[in-house]
């Protein structure tokens, strides 16, 4: 099974992010900070007038490498977001 992590979650990378979330052949999370977790989680994300229930996790509780790292964000973030890779 492939690891598969991605960084931002903007309209667009979201139908993406759940067609990669509902394959079985990849562990699929989104990786934020600890704020937007919590964001995340008391304000699901709605894909085709549907709560859509992702996997977030923040860096600290990253427990094993990833294959894949996707970096999604507009440029102006790219920079902060950088650190949550390390």
């Amino acid at each position: 099974m492939k690891v598969v992590r991605l960084i931002g979650l903007g309209a667009i990378v979201s139908m993406y992010a759940s067609l990669l979330q509902k394959n079985p052949r990849i562990k699929f999370t989104i990786l934020a900070d600890a704020k937007r977790k919590k964001r995340y989680l008391k304000e699901p994300l709605f894909l085709n007038n549907q709560p859509f229930d992702f996997n977030y996790e923040t860096p600290e509780e990253v427990a094993e490498p990833a294959d894949l790292i996707l970096i999604a964000t507009k440029f102006g973030q790219l920079t902060g977001q950088l650190v949550i890779i390390r």
